[in-house]
């Protein structure tokens, strides 16, 4: 699946060096973990996450997920397979919800201990947030989602008003 989006950039496990390590918080200092063994999860956990990426890639899953993916790449009864929730309100990986006007919300949130992600998408709209950071802790955690809740509010008002969101084709 990568490959065909062009997501040349992605692997498995922790990102390679050059490039930006994750952090842990010890005795309030921050530490970088570079490349190896304890620098993500165990590889068995995998298959449920343990895909670094750079953010234009990640931009690319997004629009995949937006309905703006390459044509014909994903049959749209496929993606939306993928997105319908089902009675727990998870969605092949998905949180899903409904926003204020009906719209369906996709969300994925999710942290290896040392990089932490937040994405939400609204399809109907066609439009997302993603944030990022390459350090976590729990106290962090809760900063972030506060930063992406505004974010999103934002985006979702500027979309409700009217203002093109998507770049023009």
């Amino acid at each position: 699946m990568l490959g065909p989006l062009g997501m040349a950039g992605a692997g498995f496990g922790a990102p390679p060096l050059p490039g930006t390590t994750g952090h842990t918080e010890r005795g309030g200092r921050w530490h970088p973990k570079p490349p190896g063994p304890y620098a993500d999860n165990p590889r068995v956990y995998g298959p449920a996450g343990g895909v670094h990426l750079p953010l234009h890639d990640w931009a690319r899953f997004a629009a995949l997920h937006l309905g703006q993916g390459p044509v014909g790449f994903l049959p749209e009864p496929l993606l939306a397979e993928l997105q319908d929730r089902s009675a727990s309100g998870y969605a092949a990986g998905w949180g899903t919800g409904t926003l204020a006007d009906g719209a369906r919300l996709l969300r994925h949130t999710g942290t290896n201990t040392m990089w932490f992600a937040d994405i939400r998408l609204v399809p109907a709209h066609g439009f997302g947030v993603m944030v990022v950071c390459n350090a976590y802790s729990p106290p962090l955690h809760q900063r972030i989602l506060s930063f992406t809740d505004a974010l999103f509010t934002d985006a979702f008002q500027m979309s409700a008003d009217g203002i093109a969101l998507r770049p023009n084709r």
